[in-house]
């Protein structure tokens, strides 16, 4: 540049100027590639905005409140009085966009919950807070006492739904020390062990684990203990083990009348407890689930057990004795005589 503007380069009669854009140094290729990306994202912002424009803005949008005494009364029409319990509906994940959206008011309030110290042994206070949001939540005056608890489920189910999403270390199984005795335990032969056999009616022989799998009504138990792990709130979880205890009722019953058609006193009837956990010890033993202990800490810590109703504490109580007795089994006394 400056050989440029010395000596006679340039004619004393002409005038040089430089272009604006001289010092601006250009790749005509590197230019040409980010025009065509350009582009390329003005259609797909087209495209996606016609897309978008063909959904309906959700009801919640206009009216959460009106939103939400809907899905109360989908939740009453399904509630099974003696559980005070119903499946997921679909429109709760709406609820969830709903109380989680950035425009929310919900969401600061529920994430607060969170940020206490939940790596305590004692979750009681973390559950009570929960709890009591429910009950601040529910709009008391407009729902009967079904509607106010189809409201809580609805709830707690999102706000567990979103602790998974926030702390999901808390949710990571632990691999209790006692994991592999289980698995041990699966293969030592069903002769050793006390089962009311008569109830399964199979031939005595093979793996614990193999004669229970062998039936399909076990088997159909097994696998709704098998569900409880993949839910991420205690109450589902307390679900599937109660659909595990009915299973175990009903194979029993069947087996038991071998054909015979059941008469209502039949169908009333229920197993004794040592026959009940006896086979439900054998639907453990038969199942795919890999960290009953993790399930069993879960509901211990985190479930409402002021607000369970009698099945779910039923069933809260017999996951408490179940880990209890695998805990106390002699797994080297069973090794030594299978040989």
């Amino acid at each position: 540049m400056y050989n440029l503007f010395s000596g006679n380069v340039i004619p004393s009669s002409k005038i040089l100027r430089l272009k604006d854009n001289f010092f601006k140094i250009t790749f005509p290729d590197s230019i040409a590639h980010e025009e065509k990306t350009l582009k390329y994202f003005q259609a797909y912002t087209k495209r996606l905005a016609a897309q978008i424009a063909q959904f309906q803005e959700p009801v919640w949008k206009n009216s959460f409140h009106s939103f939400l005494i809907d899905l109360i009364k989908q939740g009453k029409s399904r509630l099974d009085q003696e559980l005070m319990y119903f499946r997921e509906l679909e429109d709760e994940i709406s609820f969830s966009r709903a109380l989680f959206n950035p425009q929310s008011i919900y969401q600061s309030k529920i994430d607060e919950l969170f940020k206490s110290d939940l790596k305590t042994e004692n979750t009681n206070e973390f559950v009570l807070e929960i709890m009591d949001f429910c009950d601040d939540f529910v709009p008391e005056d407009e729902l009967d006492s079904d509607e106010q608890t189809c409201c809580i489920l609805i709830l707690v189910r999102a706000i567990f739904n979103r602790f998974y999403e926030r702390c999901e270390k808390l949710f990571a199984p632990k691999y209790d020390s006692d994991y592999q005795k289980i698995e041990d335990l699966k293969q030592i032969p069903v002769l050793l062990f006390t089962i009311p056999t008569e109830l399964v009616q199979l031939p005595i022989t093979g793996s614990i684990s193999s004669y229970f799998r062998s039936d399909p009504f076990f088997l159909a138990a097994a696998q709704f203990l098998s569900q409880t792990i993949f839910q991420s709130n205690p109450i589902d979880s307390l679900y599937y083990i109660h659909k595990c205890l009915i299973g175990i009722q009903k194979g029993a019953l069947i087996r038991r009348l071998g054909g015979v058609d059941a008469k209502l006193e039949d169908v009333r009837s229920l197993l004794c407890f040592d026959d009940l956990f006896s086979l439900l010890f054998g639907i453990l033993m038969a199942s795919d689930i890999p960290d009953i202990y993790f399930v069993a800490d879960f509901i211990s810590r985190y479930a409402p057990k002021n607000s369970l109703s009698p099945a779910f504490e039923y069933a809260t109580a017999n996951i408490e004795a179940l880990i209890e007795h695998v805990r106390r089994v002699d797994l080297a006394e069973l090794k030594e005589k299978a040989k």
